[in-house]
């Protein structure tokens, strides 16, 4: 069995088992950008794209990537990652080293994710690491449940809304990847948050003009916020949506009377007189066809 094959069997097996189900309660759509690994014009341009209009978003960390070029992209500094986590911005965890997690073995898995935490602690980052998102989107049951360990929810890479019941080890996403848009434009996927109340979280990695293939132009992102802001929808870091998502709301409280005690007998000093309710039980002339409803409101 080839490498290859072997790694599309695991990603389906991990979209079908070690699923950490909960339910979605929300009232309204809410719309998560999240920026992978992260470049250097992610944590300047596509940062104050959302700080412009009063949101913040994700940037999921990979602590060799720091101060690095990567395939051609510039990625961020110490300066940027503090900057974003004093400005309210959500850091995560994307590994210390993005390997193909499905292929290692879980020693190497839990020193990805303690040394990817440890580095960024050293440069000031002392906030938890409350969500994860899957280096290549490489997963598999198993990496799934020693992430599980470690965080409050992964992302993945597979498309779609967080509505219903979502797994919180593989959370869908959207890219933001030109190519990918081709069948369903961004602002599509967003009505379509907005008509289901569901969670959508955006993908994207560098935010330039002449971006790579896996970024975005700053103008097209800043037209998605846009949208998201004007369709109504709440823009949160994933953390943040997280938590508002399984939120469960809370029980009206209920106002109750009771009316139409049998046989015309009243209440009086708590209890029923003459046959009625007494020491907390019902006497000889007993409640009858006593009803409690809510009070109209």
């Amino acid at each position: 069995m080839t490498r290859s094959l072997k790694r599309r069997l695991a990603h389906v097996a991990a979209r079908r088992f070690a699923q950490r189900s909960a339910p979605v309660f929300l009232d309204r759509a809410v719309v998560s950008f999240s920026f992978d690994d992260f470049p250097k014009s992610a944590a300047t341009t596509g940062a104050r794209i959302l700080e412009d209009r009063g949101l913040r978003g994700t940037f999921y960390a990979t602590a060799s990537n720091m101060g690095r070029v990567v395939n051609g992209v510039r990625q961020y500094d110490a300066e940027d990652l503090a900057r974003l986590s004093e400005r309210g911005h959500e850091i995560g965890c994307h590994s210390a080293t993005h390997p193909w997690l499905a292929r290692e073995t879980e020693d190497r898995i839990l020193t990805e994710f303690e040394a990817n935490r440890d580095h960024l602690a050293l440069l000031g980052h002392t906030k938890p690491l409350r969500t994860h998102a899957y280096p290549y989107g490489d997963v598999s049951p198993r990496v799934k449940r020693h992430a599980g360990r470690w965080f409050a929810a992964s992302r993945g890479i597979w498309p779609g809304l967080n509505e219903g019941h979502i797994d919180l080890a593989l959370l869908r996403c959207v890219s933001l990847e030109p190519h990918i848009l081709v069948r369903r434009s961004a602002r599509d996927w967003i009505d379509l948050a907005v008509r289901r109340k569901a969670w959508l979280i955006f993908l994207t990695h560098d935010v330039t003009e002449d971006h790579s293939r896996y970024g975005t132009d700053p103008g097209a992102l800043a037209g998605v916020v846009d949208h998201a802001i004007a369709a109504g929808a709440a823009v949160l870091p994933v953390a943040e949506a997280l938590d508002l998502a399984l939120a469960r709301p809370r029980e009206p409280q209920a106002e109750t009377r009771l009316e139409g005690l049998a046989d015309g007998r009243g209440l009086a000093a708590g209890g029923l007189a003459a046959g009625g309710l007494a020491a907390g039980g019902l006497g000889t002339g007993g409640l009858g066809r006593a009803l409690c409803r809510p009070l109209a409101r």
